[in-house]
């Protein structure tokens, strides 16, 4: 069982898999909200319908985040970057989907006024092959993973970004979180 889920999960957690297809009861954390959904799917980063939204909206305003991956010892394996409305739900997704001995760490952040520019730029980083992890983990947003980060690889080798001068400027000014 995966401990993450196993707070989510109403009986006990003890005598069920996390990646069975059966469908079992939920409690959400965060609002209390009861629902049914295979342990599978949860496994597979679906959360509490209430809690979703109805995914990434490109005419709100959004953010480009990266986060590190850290195994058990504290050491980066990987940097996962992404585009998200909710970074903050984002994140408590990806760790209830990754393997127990990892553990995920915001250390960048990058708002934008239109999601669509977060997404113009996560287009152009996951473009750029030479930086990307092979998927070696199977988690909610495992096939965006990055060798190095990759806000700090486009800016250091003046990667043509669609972004204003504006723009440009904040991502040089970005939000760095240690």
């Amino acid at each position: 069982t995966h401990p993450k889920l196993a707070i989510e999960y109403l009986g006990d957690a003890t005598k069920i898999v996390a990646g069975t297809t059966t469908r079992l009861d939920w409690k959400c954390e965060d609002c209390s909200h009861e629902w049914k959904s295979s342990g599978d799917n949860r496994m597979r980063g679906r959360g509490c319908p209430a809690c979703q939204r109805a995914g990434f909206q490109a005419a709100m305003p959004g953010f480009y985040y990266v986060f590190e991956i850290r195994n058990e010892m504290n050491d980066v394996l990987y940097y996962k970057g992404g585009i998200s409305s909710d970074y903050l739900r984002r994140q408590r997704e990806i760790e209830r989907t990754l393997p127990i001995a990892l553990s995920i760490h915001l250390i960048e952040l990058l708002e934008f006024e239109l999601g669509q520019t977060a997404r113009e730029l996560e287009s152009t980083i996951l473009g750029i092959e030479r930086i990307r992890a092979p998927r070696r983990i199977d988690f909610s947003g495992g096939s965006e993973l990055f060798l190095i980060n990759p806000i700090e690889y486009v800016l250091v080798n003046q990667v043509e970004l669609p972004l204003t001068e504006k723009q440009l400027q904040q991502a040089n000014a970005r939000v760095k979180i240690t």
